[in-house]
């Protein structure tokens, strides 16, 4: 299975007033030649294994198991961290003019268009963005509560994948451009960004990122 990889990607969160944004300088490197083993780290190989006779035959394709979809990607519909959020989600969204990902309201989450398209298995990273407003209001307001190893899990037109939070970071606005590993192309996991809100509700300048991976579907 292959999956494109991406390089050179700019993303900064700017929390003015409580918005999301994401900047998307990016390109398309080329794909592996081939690859040998899966890379959704839930589908196990199906290569038989060698043997010594030499009467040994290839096996036909109906001795090969194929890799089947658990959960067929799709659009999600509903994002939930059991006892932080619960949020219905507004669609895909692209860069706009200014290279600018910025998510249309503050009550739904967003994903990355560009990126990979929620299923099980996976075939890139999925990023999810929302709003978080000083006032209150905004879908990840309470996004910076998470733990790792609390559960997310994300209902599809398809069906539902569980993640399991590996980490939480705060990264400067200024400095996240920098950070490769946010953006690196890993089928099944699940980032989202959103801005970190101070607890003395002074302007925000640091984004508040959680990466998942997934567990079951």
């Amino acid at each position: 299975m292959k999956f494109r990889q991406w390089v050179g990607v700019v993303m900064v969160v700017a929390c003015s007033v409580g918005l999301v944004f994401l900047l998307a300088h990016f390109r398309q490197a080329a794909p592996p030649a081939a690859e040998t083993t899966p890379v959704s780290p839930i589908v196990t190989s199906s290569e038989p294994s060698a043997s010594s006779s030499p009467t040994s035959s290839v096996p036909t394709p109906s001795q090969t198991a194929e890799p089947i979809d658990r959960v067929a990607k799709s659009e999600a519909v509903q994002l939930v961290i059991p006892g932080v959020l619960t949020a219905q989600f507004g669609g895909a969204i692209l860069p706009n003019s200014q290279n600018a990902l910025v998510p249309p309201t503050s009550t739904e989450v967003f994903r990355w268009a560009d990126r990979g398209l929620p299923g099980c298995p996976a075939d890139d990273t999925v990023f999810l963005l929302g709003h978080t407003v000083r006032a209150g209001g905004g879908v990840f307001d309470h996004l910076q509560s998470v733990q790792p190893g609390q559960e997310i899990v994300l209902k599809t037109k398809a069906g539902t994948i569980r993640y399991e939070v590996e980490s939480t970071q705060l990264y400067d606005k200024e400095t996240i451009a920098d950070r490769d590993h946010v953006y690196a192309a890993v089928p099944g996991r699940l980032v989202l960004v959103g801005c970190f809100l101070n607890p003395d509700g002074s302007v925000q300048t640091k984004n508040f990122v959680v990466m998942a991976r997934e567990t079951s579907c």
